[in-house]
This record gives structure tokens, sequence and C-alpha cells, in this order.
């Protein structure tokens, strides 16, 4: 299956630019960041299921991750309870080591154009030095 590069780094969605973007994920670019990362994701799993045959139940586990991060991240940045946050910071750090190594699989299957591996490689630093603001570590 032949997937254009642009296809794979979603340069025609609006908020592609926050994948793109270096450091770390600011409040006011939150959600559409995790918009533009969750549809650069189904881009992924796409070429997935047509490629291997993924499993829906795959996949599924793939969007929960993501998901159970954002929601994370999102609980850490706007809560001050230490009854709250320290779970969540726990949680976190499974979370993101899961989501982190998505984005890097992803990335490893292309070679050529570098591009591409780079694009996911930085959605995956940007999150971790989100989470290492958050405290997280």
């Amino acid at each position: 299956m032949q997937v254009p590069m642009e296809h794979l780094m979603i340069l025609a969605h609006p908020n592609a630019d926050k994948l793109r973007k270096k450091g770390i994920i600011e409040g006011e670019e939150f959600e559409e960041f995790f918009e533009a990362f969750h549809s650069a994701m189904e881009v992924w799993l796409e070429v997935l299921r047509e490629e291997i045959g993924a499993t829906d139940t795959f996949l599924a586990e793939w969007h929960m991750d993501i998901l159970q991060m954002k929601e994370l991240m999102r609980l850490i940045m706007h809560s001050d309870e230490p009854e709250e946050v320290l779970p969540a910071q726990s949680l976190l750090r499974e979370s993101v080591d899961s989501v982190e190594k998505m984005c890097r699989d992803a990335g490893r299957c292309f070679r050529s154009p570098t591009l591409i591996a780079k694009f996911y490689d930085n959605i995956a630093q940007r999150l971790r030095m989100t989470c290492m603001h958050l405290g997280v570590w």
C-alpha cells in the first residue's frame, strides 16, 4: 500500500503545525494538538489495518492510550489537589511510555524520507517534554 507522505503527516489538517512545532504543548494549543494527533494516528492505524490486518481490539487499545494520556494531562494541568494529581502523574508515566512507543514504532517504518520518522518522533518528544513540565518525572 502506497501512502503519500502528505497523508501520513496530515499536512492538509488545519492543526498539523501543532505536531511539527517544537517544545512543550502549551495550554492554549492542547485541544488542537490532541485533535491533530488523533487524526495522524487514525491515518497510521488505517495503514496497519490494511498492511498487517491489525485487529479492532489492537486499534482500540491505541485509541484508549491516547485518550487516557489526554485526560490525565488535562487533569494535571487544571488541578491543584494532590489527591487527584499524584495518582494521575503515576498513571501518566505509564501512558506516556505506551504512546511514545506507538509514535516511535510508527516512525521506524520509514527509512526514507526521514521527514516522516522525524514527524512521529517530534510528537513523542513534545508529549514527553510536556509530561516532564507537568512534574510527572
